[in-house]
């Protein structure tokens, strides 16, 4: 039996894929939007990070699949797959917003 609080942690990440991939969505629509130098550097970054948030999928479903043993190590892991996302998202929307504001 799957222990609530490991269940919680799984929704929690669940929704923080969710949360990162309507990020990106956005940041691809404001991004096609208008043509600007540097966006097909931008597009490659915005790639790059579809690839951390798949990475990140992948890493849930190691999560779902880890047995009591393991998934203390899996879930650190989890936790540095985030940290990265994360901060990815937040360069990407940082550089947007000062080409917007340019």
């Amino acid at each position: 039996m799957v222990c609530p609080k490991r269940e919680a942690y799984e929704s929690v990440v669940e929704h923080k894929i969710i949360e990162a991939g309507d990020r990106l969505e956005r940041l691809r629509h404001e991004t096609e939007r208008v043509w600007w130098d540097g966006r097909t550097t931008f597009e490659r970054a915005l790639d790059n990070v579809r690839g951390q948030r798949n990475q990140a999928l992948a890493k849930l479903e190691h999560l779902r699949m880890a047995d009591d043993d393991a998934w203390p190590t899996v879930k650190a892991q989890v936790g540095g797959v985030f940290t990265r996302l994360e901060a990815s998202l937040n360069r990407l929307e940082g550089l947007q917003d000062r080409h917007q504001a340019a």
